[in-house]
């Protein structure tokens, strides 16, 4: 007993010269820090959150981990269940005082859970499924422990409460597992005929996680203060800053109509402006993210929303609009996704291994993130993922391109969002010129701003054309007059016969882009391409441009072709492809073909591998009403199209899981993810020298590549598997993880394995590929046509 630390001397984390970081010091600033976030009248659950905030790290006064902390050992214990434990105990006898415990059992196990969760994965409610582990309180001071809960909440001195060892092992060991049965029963037998509305149980998960997350950020930020920024700019000057924007593209040829198009749809937002949700429909290239922007500055004047969230699907497209907003706003944004690079202007030096905090909570005027990233905040896996809803009160989130979010998780997606909305009095704007319908997710029909293309600004037309096969594409991409022409097939193995089938020629500069390369290849390669076709454009060049593509270059590209075939696909895919064609109106008409891309030795059509055949029935029906649509005709049938969708599948399915997790099992809707899960696939190592592209490649990269003195790929490898690399700082390795991942491509576990050894995977984890000729400079990935999924794009 004499090894005991007395809880008065027990520290949080390590000690500087200057400074000791008492236990009680940071549960004490814990505590101010939530009752600060909680804003509600109720004193029940204020109290709850601060018995919560005292006894989440009551576990580190156990004299083994304070040795662990103080270096004496390599591991501690597990102090995240102690603090369960022990917050378990005193809440229920809180709750019994107060005569209240019928009333709040329930946000009473969620909190335990949230506390033995803290630092890692949110679990699902019911304790008896993932025990707590076994709370040794003999080797804590609970002397010095009850003295100091006694002297914050003295209702538990009035009430003889005792707070020892014998009374919290008899609670662990005969009362809490006992206790938790009993609420979960009860939870189980009032929701068996449950009428309650989705979007009210809804409601009342996110106000729980609410909770979650204002625990999680009050132990996080008083270790590393993180103070929310909001923009604080006079409208003016960002009007001005907009103008400055708008100012440089009067000579474009879409300038007069893309005016017109924004000052419509602001007259549009103003009448109607008191709502919560709105969709933005414009055509491809009308100046779509600049018009949000200008929404945004709005609701910021009128209506003190002082946050922009930008939200997209894809890399290509959150990069390029995150640069387009920093040029409309004069405001860097912090970008938050995989590949995003650490902006130094946005951190401060000190900030090291806390700046992911930052990141963490969209602590920031300006937030550019991925569709991965935002589903977190609405249902997060992980306790750090919920810092990200700390500080989004009035914020605008702006949704681009949503119809690319998987439809069987898009009704659960918006009721999640409603939630949050409301709680956070946010204002949401999906932003498409393909929109997919709302009203089963939604309760508050979105207001529909929206700017319609007609027959006097056409760009386009559709045209449809018999079936083809690899090599009857290429000769016809080959033989097309038209000086910029693209195709874009359904899967890898289509592009890369029709490419392998084209024709070298002097006259012309051919392409190919696929998703079987690396990240900082296919940045590069789409750069060349936009390089390319604005030389031809500006009179530069004579040589006709050639381009072999999957999806890729459907979303978020700015390419403009005055031909392309596109293989039928979907509608709301051939509509973005269509966005590619003539989309600055260069041309009287630009033309799309497409027909049945049939492959020539098995006689199949490819799109099958890819699309849904209810999805490709409902296209083909109705573009088989006319052999010729224009630009602004299928801009309505994209609308028929998701009305037929939606009226055969509701996919209404999904929303049990809410039903699921109101019954405790959170993690039947943290599961979810945005996109559809990909087959199986291992990360290779790609030594690709980018000295070719050298001038394609972002100025970001070249500085990071510059700053690590990497000449070469293979040094970028020695890096990643030096050891010292453990050592450097937070910022430091969150650039070089950005750095190298660039370099890495994701390949079918089968391929990846003939590729490389199953030892190597085990061995180094991203192992480099061995074979020098197995990745082309230009072309990617070298396989076999019949080594290559169908299902890939």
């Amino acid at each position: 007993m004499s090894s005991i630390i007395p809880f008065e001397q027990c520290i949080a984390r390590p000690s500087t010269e200057s400074q000791v970081f008492l236990l009680k010091d940071h549960l004490m600033g814990v505590r101010n820090l939530a009752h600060s976030f909680f804003q509600k009248p109720n004193d029940v659950v204020k109290t709850l959150i601060e018995l919560a905030a005292v006894s989440h790290d009551i576990g580190k006064a156990h004299v083994e981990w304070q040795k662990y902390i103080k270096g004496k050992k390599r591991k501690g214990p597990n102090h995240s269940s102690v603090g369960a434990v022990f917050f378990s105990y005193l809440a229920y006898h809180f709750l019994m005082i107060e005569e209240e415990w019928e009333n709040y059992q329930w946000l009473w196990l969620s909190l335990t859970r949230d506390i033995a969760d803290h630092h890692g994965t949110l679990k699902n409610a019911n304790l008896n499924e993932n025990n707590l582990e076994y709370a040794d309180f003999e080797k804590m001071d609970m002397t010095g422990i009850e003295r100091f809960i006694k002297n914050l909440f003295p209702f538990f001195k009035e009430n003889n409460i005792a707070i020892n060892v014998e009374i919290l092992n008899n609670w662990q060991e005969e009362k809490l597992y006992d206790l938790v049965d009993e609420v979960v029963e009860r939870n189980i037998e009032e929701n068996i005929d449950n009428k309650m509305p989705y979007t009210e149980m809804m409601s009342i998960l996110q106000e729980l996680r609410t909770l979650t997350a204002i625990l999680i950020a009050s132990d996080r930020f008083d270790i590393k203060p993180v103070e929310d920024q909001r923009i604080f700019e006079d409208y003016n000057q960002l009007n001005m800053y907009i103008k400055e924007i708008c100012d440089k593209g009067k000579n474009h040829s879409l300038a007069s109509i893309r005016e017109e198009a924004q000052t419509t749809i602001l007259d549009q937002w103003q009448q109607q402006k008191e709502a919560r949700f709105f969709t933005l429909q414009m055509p491809t290239g009308y100046g779509k993210t600049l018009t949000a922007i200008k929404l945004a500055v709005k609701m910021y004047q009128q209506q003190s929303l002082a946050k922009i969230i930008y939200v997209a699907p894809y890399l290509s497209i959150l990069e390029q609009n995150a640069k387009a907003i920093e040029e409309a706003l004069k405001i860097t944004p912090l970008e938050h996704h995989s590949m995003a690079i650490l902006n130094h202007k946005l951190l401060d030096e000190e900030d090291d291994e806390f700046s992911s905090l930052i990141t963490q909570s969209w602590a920031h005027p300006v937030v550019c993130t991925s569709f991965v990233q935002f589903i977190k905040a609405i249902f997060p896996r992980r306790a750090q993922e919920t810092l990200r809803r700390v500080y989004l009160s009035k914020s605008v989130i702006l949704i681009d391109e949503p119809q690319i979010i998987d439809a069987q998780v898009w009704n659960l997606f918006l009721m999640g969002l409603q939630a949050i909305a409301e709680q956070y009095d946010c204002r949401v704007i999906f932003i498409s010129a393909t929109m997919p319908p709302f009203e089963y997710g939604l309760t508050e029909k979105p207001k529909n701003l929206y700017f319609k293309s007609n027959i006097e600004n056409n760009r386009y037309v559709l045209r449809q054309v018999g079936q083809i096969n690899e090599k009857t594409c290429a000769d016809m991409l080959a033989y097309q007059p038209a000086s910029s022409s693209a195709v874009i097939l359904n899967t890898i193995q289509d592009a890369i016969k029709v490419y392998k089938e084209l024709p070298f020629s002097d006259d012309s500069k051919r392409y190919l882009i696929h998703g079987l390369m690396i990240p900082i290849h296919k940045k590069a390669k789409l750069n060349e391409i936009y390089h390319a076709l604005r030389e031809l454009k500006d009179g530069h060049s004579c040589q006709n441009i050639k381009v072999v593509s999957t999806q890729i270059i459907e979303a978020g590209a700015d390419l403009s072709f005055h031909y392309m075939y596109r293989a039928r696909a979907v509608l709301p895919s051939m509509l973005q492809a269509a966005g590619r064609i003539n989309r600055h109106g260069e041309l009287e008409l630009g033309i799309i073909e497409t027909g049945p891309f049939i492959r020539e030795e098995t006689q199949i059509e490819s799109r099958r591998f890819i699309y849904d055949s209810s999805l490709c029935r409902i296209t083909d029906e109705l573009l088989m009403e006319k052999d010729e649509w224009k630009e602004y005709q299928l801009e309505q049938l994209v609308k028929i199209y998701y009305k037929k969708m939606f009226q055969e599948n509701s996919y209404e399915a999904v929303l049990q899981d809410i039903q699921s997790a109101y019954a405790g099992h959170w993690q039947a809707l943290s599961k979810h993810e945005v996109f559809k899960s990909e087959d199986a696939r291992l990360p290779i190592f790609i030594p690709w020298d980018w000295n070719y592209y050298h001038k394609y490649i972002p100025r970001s990269f070249l500085n990071l590549l510059h700053e690590f003195a990497v000449r070469h790929p293979t040094q970028l490898y020695d890096l990643f598997r030096n050891p010292n690399r453990k050592k450097w700082s937070y910022q430091k390795q969150k650039a070089f993880s950005t750095l190298f991942n660039q370099f890495v491509l994701k390949v079918p576990v089968k391929k990846a394995l003939k590729m490389v050894s199953k030892d190597d995977f085990l061995l180094y984890k991203i192992p480099m590929l061995p074979d020098d000729h197995a990745y082309n400079m230009q072309d990617g990935l070298i396989l076999g046509v019949d080594d290559i999924d169908d299902s890939i794009i």
